[in-house]
């Protein structure tokens, strides 16, 4: 049976409802300020080692805060150049690599 931590329970960031920007935004200054308060307390030497886990819960949250970003920001942008006649390279569709690029079964 497979263990239920507290990250695997929490939603993916596509699948959350998009928030405001500024609602995001002061969500993101708010989690960086934390994390520079427990790092400098862990440099001085603070209260037991209880910091050390909640600095990797905030920097995760940190990371998660700039996946939800940067998803809805390509989202608008794919929204805005929907009819237009070129695309970014970035918001071009990916394709696999065709197979006379990809290295052989005998090749190193």
């Amino acid at each position: 049976m497979k263990k239920s931590t507290s990250w695997s329970l929490q939603k993916k960031p596509s699948t959350q409802n998009p928030s405001p920007p500024a609602k995001t935004l002061s969500q993101l200054k708010n989690l960086k300020k934390e994390l520079s308060l427990l790092l400098v307390a862990k440099v001085t030497g603070g209260p037991p080692n209880y910091k050390l886990s909640i600095i990797k819960v905030v920097s995760l949250s940190i990371a998660q805060v700039l996946t939800v970003i940067s998803q809805t920001q390509k989202l608008d942008l794919r929204v805005a150049y929907k009819k237009k006649k070129y695309l970014p390279l970035d918001l071009r569709p990916s394709h696999p690599p065709s197979p006379h690029q990809t290295p052989g079964i005998f090749e190193d």
